[in-house]
């Protein structure tokens, strides 16, 4: 090993590569220090644990495969769509990340994993929410007291997060809910 310093990007940067080459389980500090050609001890300075490593890399995977999204301009079904599509990309590119996410971060650290996983979850309803805000197709009456918007992104977000861990190859059932319902 070479006694050279290394970055905090150069260190999930490594994560990354030995998550679409090997999966989560080959995923050891170890092998993070051995692929940025640093001393294992450079890894702990970042990361003492590998709980902790292991959330800054899903936090960059999402953030990697969101800024891909547009979450402007078209109608709700349709950005739907895409996210579905997106993220089922992102998942192939990264084996099994969208299990490995649902599943292992919640046990992990379980504050701390739960917390990460609530906080990518939230910020892709939001934006969902805001899409549904922005679609001037949707019929309004369809929103009351007994379903609000917000509890209408939920449903549809449990259904596209379902359809996803059961590995389906499309999203046409959701979609067709969907449109009978808002437009």
């Amino acid at each position: 090993m070479k006694n050279k310093s290394t970055s905090n990007s150069e260190i999930i940067n490594a994560c990354k590569e030995i998550f679409k080459e090997k999966g989560l389980n080959s995923l050891n500090m170890r092998e993070v220090a051995s692929r940025c050609n640093v001393a294992l001890g450079s890894i702990y300075n970042y990361y003492p644990s590998k709980s902790m490593l292991l959330l800054d890399t899903i936090d960059s995977i999402w953030k990697e495969i969101l800024h891909k999204f547009n979450f402007e301009g078209n109608r709700f079904d349709e950005k739907v769509r895409d996210l579905f599509y997106l993220i089922q990309e992102g998942s192939e590119s990264y084996p099994d990340f969208f299990n490995v996410h649902v599943y292992i971060l919640p046990k992990m650290e379980k504050v701390r994993g739960r917390a990460a996983m609530e906080k990518y979850f939230q910020n892709i309803k939001n934006k969902l929410l805001d899409c549904l805000n922005q679609d001037k197709e949707v019929n309004p009456v369809f929103f009351n007291e007994e379903m609000t918007k917000e509890q209408f992104v939920e449903f549809v977000f449990d259904n596209l997060i379902n359809l996803l861990l059961r590995k389906q190859d499309n999203c046409d059932g959701l979609l067709y809910v969907i449109r009978r319902c808002i437009y």
